[in-house]
């Protein structure tokens, strides 16, 4: 039984945040497929089966964090600025110079959706009032890595913090305000380009993020990870294996215009 008092989990966060987009594409005529990381765990891979990849589509990566909740700032010297944040206020750490941070930059340098979000909430009680309106993504912080890489480029450490609290929020250690994303206009942009009768298949978007896998194929076949080859025969297995070999706690989407069935499909 869930203890109410007990912080909010990463993993039940990520499973809200994935469903309500999921509700949120439907609403617009998008299909929505995720691909979980404990797929990956179970080895219940099977994401070519079923995908026409002649269909106008899109890949959406979600890389998760919890802030934890913090009523002080602590600055890292005593002359450092202390950005303006309501209280109680929420930050997490990402290390810039980590593999990590530098493939989703590569990830959205190539074309995919690629966001932080984090929630502007802390308890399990928060959680399921939320989740119970349809309102997790306008209760979170979402933020693309090039936001985040754009306001660090005068910052000499390589540790960051990204604090925030319900309407703003700040990379540090020297406090740059951030630009986050609304997600109401992620999905509006999304369909429009899905529907344009010129839209990009799934095919042509994975031909160019196919060559950020292949990449690191070489490192993925030396760990036991996976064959470089898959990539040729099994694309999206391929995709998630890669970012599983990160460790990063995300979910991959594979978003796609709806299709209308033809007479003789209808029952």
């Amino acid at each position: 039984m869930i203890d109410l008092r007990e912080q909010l989990s990463e993993f039940s966060y990520g499973y809200g945040v994935t469903r309500e987009i999921e509700t949120c594409f439907s609403g617009v005529g998008i299909n929505t497929v995720p691909f979980l990381p404990n797929l990956v765990q179970e080895g219940k891979l099977g994401f070519d089966v079923g995908f026409d990849l002649n269909c106008p589509g899109r890949f959406v990566f979600l890389q998760f964090k919890l802030g934890q909740e913090r009523q002080r700032y602590r600055r890292n010297n005593p002359g450092d600025d202390i950005p303006a944040l309501a209280r109680p206020f929420w930050s997490f750490r990402i290390d810039t110079t980590g593999g990590q941070f530098s493939r989703l930059l590569e990830l959205q340098a190539k074309g995919m959706e690629v966001y932080y979000t984090a929630p502007r909430f802390s308890t399990w009680s928060q959680f399921g009032e939320i989740y119970s309106r349809g309102e997790i993504m306008e209760n979170s912080l979402i933020l693309k890595p090039s936001e985040i890489d754009t306001n660090i480029s005068t910052q000499k450490v390589n540790s960051h913090r990204i604090v925030y609290d319900t309407k703003t929020q700040y990379v540090c250690s020297e406090p740059q305000e951030l630009t986050g994303v609304y997600w109401p206009d992620v999905v509006a942009g999304i369909a429009e380009r899905l529907l344009d009768p010129n839209a990009e298949t799934l095919e042509m978007q994975f031909n160019r993020l196919k060559e950020v896998v292949r990449i690191q194929g070489l490192r993925m076949y030396v760990e036991g990870i996976v064959d470089p080859r898959i990539a040729d025969v099994r694309p999206f297995e391929s995709l998630v294996l890669w970012l599983h070999s990160l460790q990063l706690q995300g979910h991959l989407l594979c978003v796609t215009k709806a299709t209308v069935p033809t007479d003789s499909e209808q029952v």
